[in-house]
């Protein structure tokens, strides 16, 4: 049985971003990113699951607070995931694979 590591995670969470606005997935991709799993590399861990996935909006997704319940993600942390999305140079994401087994609809068994 194979399990998602943490990278496969991260692009899932990027990908959950642009459907949905919900304060505990922001403060994921916080907890996440300070722990060295860094926006280029959640966003190109979410394009190798999804080819279609589109990294702008999820750029645009951690730069806006007004919907949902995102007004729980504390301000420190609106600012570092504004900032961290701002310096993303979408010509220098890496170029991850897909992993086998993972969708974009999740994992599979």
């Amino acid at each position: 049985m194979q399990v998602a590591s943490l990278v496969d995670l991260a692009g899932m969470e990027m990908r959950v971003v642009q459907v949905r606005a919900s304060w505990k997935d922001y403060v994921d991709i916080h907890t996440l990113a300070s722990n060295g799993v860094d926006v280029s590399l959640r966003l190109a861990a979410a394009k190798a699951i999804d080819r279609n996935f589109d990294p702008v909006t999820s750029i645009r997704a951690l730069q806006f607070y007004g919907d949902g319940t995102l007004d729980r993600v504390p301000s420190a942390m609106q600012k570092d995931l504004m900032r961290w999305a701002q310096a993303v140079d979408l010509a220098k994401l890496p170029t991850l694979q897909p992993r086998r087994n993972l969708s974009p609809g999740g994992l599979e068994r």
